[in-house]
């Protein structure tokens, strides 16, 4: 089974803006550039437990 990978387009289509998810990043230590880039593995999101973030995961784990 390949990881999942939670991307920005997934972030977009959930309707999350690039300027409050840059804060949410920096204050977690996640690489938003990154992010951008490749997409982070839903793990590292789910391990967060912000409720948001774990609503894009289910998203994505439900075929986005």
């Amino acid at each position: 089974m390949s990881q999942l990978i939670v991307t920005h387009t997934d972030m977009r289509s959930a309707g999350y803006c690039n300027r409050s998810a840059r804060i949410w990043f920096s204050r977690r230590g996640l690489d938003w550039a990154q992010f951008r880039r490749e997409g982070l593995p839903i793990e590292i999101l789910e391990r967060t437990g912000d409720a948001q973030v774990l609503r894009l995961c289910q998203r994505v784990r439900d075929g986005r």
